[in-house]
């Protein structure tokens, strides 16, 4: 009898063992899908008016609507740890004002990263708070819904940070942006609708970022850390491992909508028509709006 008990004990802890085994594969060691929701931040709000900022609902955000142009910036409720993976649908199909900034990024601020960046504790790499030297990940800056810069600032906190972007076009179709063509060092969106939804899928590890695009069964990467386009920084090992540091405290999620008269995706470079009439963030004449929606973070946790 023994002898059987002993078999049955061993069989036990063997089941056991490939029962962990299994567990923690299918939790991707320690990875966990977050549904992030958000908050308006006021102080950011551009039109001025409540009734146009951003409708939030769960881990979708809308930036204005069929009537309304809206510019303003949202902020996550909740910061994330050792992000793998980052994914959400982004229809851009009634975004119609060229030199009006679209965008989804992250920050992370490595003075207090559990801080939640809004209001007056709002920073980002563009030298706002400088003394918290702040970084920024951005998944796309969009110029209209045509001309596209993805970036990973890793630096000092100021305008002038290291930063590694690169460039995609979504279309060729829109005459305010010219000379598109994969042979200035641009990625072509290999044919993807803009006037339907696209999925983003944002890769994070310990060497960077990879961005792909898809709808259907068409995809294309518009960014993956590297070289990056003329004049952005190759990032070195110190850089990297600031990067790492900066993933492991953590990043808070940012989506905002906003204009400059000086800078939009892809007009330093030469790739915006300046004979276009700049559009108004607020109060369009024409629908222009856009929704990102389905938002799903793979992390280690929150902060």
């Amino acid at each position: 009898m023994s002898k059987i008990f002993n078999v049955l004990l061993t069989t036990l802890f063997l089941v056991s063992i490939a029962g962990c085994t299994l567990n923690l594969e299918s939790t991707n060691e320690s990875s966990t899908t977050f549904k992030p929701d958000f908050t308006n931040d006021a102080s950011a709000s551009i039109c001025g008016d409540p009734t146009v900022l951003p409708v939030i609902d769960g881990n979708s955000v809308q930036f204005g609507d069929a009537s309304n142009s809206c510019g303003a910036r949202v902020v996550s409720n909740q910061g994330y740890k050792n992000i793998t993976q980052i994914r959400f649908t982004a229809d851009l199909s009634n975004v119609s004002g060229n030199f009006v900034t679209n965008t989804f990024y992250m920050v992370n601020n490595p003075t207090n990263p559990g801080l939640q960046p809004i209001g007056n504790n709002y920073c980002d790499a563009g030298g706002n708070n400088a003394s918290w030297n702040c970084q920024e990940v951005d998944f796309f800056e969009a110029n209209k819904n045509v001309f596209f810069q993805h970036t990973m600032h890793i630096g000092d906190g100021s305008s002038n940070a290291p930063q590694n972007f690169q460039l995609s076009y979504s279309t060729t179709e829109d005459q305010c942006f010219q000379n598109l063509n994969p042979a200035t060092a641009l990625t072509f969106w290999n044919g993807i609708d803009i006037k339907q939804p696209v999925d983003f899928v944002v890769d994070l590890d310990e060497n960077g970022m990879t961005i792909t695009v898809n709808q259907g069964t068409v995809s294309a990467v518009v960014y993956k850390m590297g070289t990056g386009y003329s004049g952005s920084t190759t990032f070195n090992n110190d850089q990297i491992k600031r990067w790492q540091e900066g993933r492991a405290q953590g990043y808070w999620l940012n989506l905002s909508r906003w204009q400059s008269n000086s800078w939009s995706p892809g007009a330093p470079q030469g790739f915006y028509n300046w004979s276009c009439p700049y559009s108004n963030v607020c109060g369009a004449t024409t629908p222009d709006y856009f929704k990102i929606y389905n938002i799903e973070v793979d992390a280690e946790g929150t902060l």
